[in-house]
């Protein structure tokens, strides 16, 4: 069975072919929780509650399964994120 995390990777890859993909977490007692650093260019011209939203539905049945507990979002369009590198970081 592929980890909950290879399977966030996966989901995200296939809908918004990220120009970069950063997954990260850990399973706990509470469920596995994961925080993502995405960039793609699919998310031009979107509002970020509506990126965040975009991301959850691509998540969607990890989330209400239960299988995924929490799922921290950053999500950047390649400008934003170029700006974010400029200054040397993810912000």
């Amino acid at each position: 069975m592929m980890s909950v995390k290879s399977e966030v990777e996966e989901l995200l890859r296939k809908e918004f072919s990220p120009e970069e993909l950063q997954v990260d977490g850990d399973e706990c007692t509470g469920g596995v929780k994961l925080s993502v650093y995405i960039v793609s260019k699919k998310f031009d011209g979107m509002m970020l509650i509506d990126r965040h939203r975009a991301v959850q539905k691509a998540c969607k049945e990890l989330l209400t399964s239960g299988r995924l507990h929490a799922l921290s979002q950053k999500c950047k369009t390649p400008e934003q994120h170029k700006a974010l590198m400029a200054k040397g970081g993810y912000a």
